[in-house]
C-alpha cells in the first residue's frame, strides 16, 4: 500500500511538473523598440493590473518578460516621453497602445505607437 501511494505521489508530481513546463512554454516576451531620440518611461498593464514597468533609453529596446505574458490576452503598453535619457524630468507627451502576443510593440521618432509582428527597420 505504501509503495502504491509513492508511485501515485511521484506520477502526479511529474504531471504537474510537466504541466508548468508546458505554461512556460507558452510565456513570450513583449518587446518594445524606442525610435526616439528621447527616453520613454513604459508601464504595461493586464486587467487593469501594472506588470511591468521601467526606462526604454533613446534608440534601444527592451523585452518585458515579468508579466508572464501569453498569446491572445491584451496588454495595455503606456509611454511617457521623457526629457532626459535616463526617464527622468519632465513628461513630454503620454502615448500608449493595446498589444497582443506574438507582436511587437514600437514608437517611431514622432511619438506614435506601432505594432508589427516584426521589429522595426531604421
Amino acid at each position: 500500500m505504501k509503495i502504491a501511494t509513492k508511485t501515485l505521489a511521484m506520477l502526479l508530481l511529474g504531471v504537474m511538473s510537466f504541466s508548468t513546463l508546458q505554461a512556460k512554454a507558452d510565456i513570450l516576451p513583449i518587446p518594445t523598440y524606442n525610435l526616439m531620440n528621447k527616453s520613454i518611461w513604459i508601464t504595461i498593464y493586464t486587467f487593469g493590473q501594472q506588470t511591468d514597468w521601467g526606462c526604454v533609453p533613446a534608440y534601444s529596446m527592451r523585452a518585458w518578460w515579468s508579466g508572464n505574458y501569453v498569446p491572445a490576452v491584451p496588454y495595455t503598453v503606456r509611454g511617457e516621453i521623457k526629457e532626459n535619457a535616463d526617464c527622468s524630468g519632465a513628461t513630454l507627451r503620454e502615448t500608449g497602445t493595446l498589444v497582443q502576443l506574438p507582436t511587437v510593440a514600437w514608437i517611431d521618432a514622432q511619438g506614435n505607437w506601432h505594432t508589427t509582428p516584426l521589429p522595426p527597420t531604421p
